[in-house]
């Protein structure tokens, strides 16, 4: 790979997520999502050994891989912005048949992502925005729907993904049906007589959320993977890309070990319902 051809189409990928930026500023009570890429540091870490061009077209093969997919989401009411290490996504309007778009989209990058051994962890909310593009000062987000977001994506010790609807009360509100008929959406059991028809979110200690406001993205449901199919893409996380074992850190040990306790779990339901 160029690095000068991978910079360049970074660069024009870049541009076309500002122009949208550009036409938004404030926005009331939308739905925003972030995408955080988990072990970046790490990974980082380990690929820059290899030296200044190598780990520029690793990363470059990174990105690239996933702004293919990324791109395919932008538009219909719903903005995709590469942000940080990962990207920001939000909807128009408070509309939610773009949250559902939004809840599709995010299950579908984590299976594809996990399956190019790229670990994600997603997070979707409801709140105020506001985005500014400032030029050579850079990309500013702030308001308390991205306050919020932030503290729930960084709350899930795994990879996956959440929605937090602060505004609706139950699993039974009419959108909320709605949602759950439409998209892969897994509600949190910690009440059932069978230890496997159980999931308990794996949420950070002192970081709790009722689990009536709460859902999580069963990206199991796009790979139909067996468990042992799981258990390999798991273990693989990082490794096409560093050639390395990163996985040796008990904070990495626990997420994985927490992702495959839901993958098992979304297994489970997938061998009961079909």
């Amino acid at each position: 790979m160029d690095k000068t051809n991978t910079i360049n189409n970074q660069q024009n990928y870049i541009l076309i997520f500002e122009k949208a930026v550009l036409t938004m500023g404030s926005t009331v009570s939308v739905f925003i999502g972030i995408v955080d890429i988990l072990g970046y540091t790490n990974a980082e870490h380990c690929i820059d050994q290899y030296g200044t061009e190598a780990s520029s077209q690793i990363f470059g093969r990174l990105y690239s891989s996933l702004d293919t997919q990324v791109e395919k989401y932008n538009g219909g009411g719903v903005h995709w912005i590469r942000y940080g290490d990962g990207y920001v996504f939000y909807s128009e309007t408070k509309d939610t048949d773009l949250l559902a778009i939004m809840i599709k989209n995010a299950i579908n990058l984590l299976a594809l992502s996990l399956c190019q051994s790229i670990p994600l962890r997603i997070s979707i909310t409801q709140g105020d925005i506001k985005i500014i593009n400032a030029g050579q000062s850079g990309l500013s987000i702030t308001g308390t729907g991205w306050n919020a977001l932030q503290n729930l994506e960084k709350s899930l010790d795994w990879m996956g993904g959440c929605l937090f609807l602060p505004h609706y009360e139950n699993h039974h509100h009419p959108t909320i049906k709605q949602l759950l008929t439409t998209t892969h959406l897994i509600i949190q059991q910690n009440n059932c007589s069978e230890k496997s028809q159980n999931f308990i979110a794996p949420f950070k200690e002192s970081n709790k959320y009722s689990k009536d406001r709460v859902w999580f993205f069963n990206w199991h449901k796009v790979l139909h993977q067996q468990n042992h199919e799981n258990d390999t893409l798991v273990k693989n996380w990082w490794h096409g890309f560093t050639n390395q074992n990163i996985n040796e850190n008990p904070a990495v040990q626990n997420k994985q070990k927490n992702t495959l306790e839901f993958a098992y779990y979304c297994n489970e339901l997938y061998q009961v319902l079909n």
